[in-house]
């Protein structure tokens, strides 16, 4: 259940599994943003923080549907 869509610290809990730091650093990629990017550090942080937007602007409730949330916040990131 979603209690509290402002809760960064669930947000940054379900960031942490290495599932989501796959799909974060994917979306990255998928942008030509590699270890090798002069700004590769900024846009991690940028990434981190697109997917605490991302967090608290999807609007189903999580778990339930944490497969579209994590198409919702793979292209937040990426764009």
């Amino acid at each position: 259940m979603h209690a509290d869509r402002f809760d960064n610290q669930m947000a940054f809990d379900l960031l942490a599994r290495p599932e989501h730091q796959r799909l974060l650093y994917g979306a990255l990629k998928a942008t030509q943003v590699t270890k090798y990017h002069p700004q590769f550090e900024d846009c991690v942080t940028v990434a981190h923080l697109t997917w605490l937007s991302a967090y608290q602007n999807y609007a189903p409730e999580l778990p339930a549907n944490l497969p579209d949330f994590r198409k919702f916040a793979f292209r937040r990131i990426k764009w």
